[in-house]
């Protein structure tokens, strides 16, 4: 499914995640907020 995304909006953070670039809100150094949901960098 990775491989479908495209390059340049979508990036994966952890095992578990995909995200889309432009629905982060903010980051921090090891994790990011989209929205009210915190995700951890791995």
């Amino acid at each position: 499914m990775e491989s479908q995304l495209s390059t340049g909006k979508f990036c994966r953070v952890h095992q578990s995640y995909i995200i889309a670039l432009e629905k982060i809100s903010s980051t921090q150094k090891k994790s990011l907020t989209i929205g009210s949901l915190i995700i951890n960098i791995g």
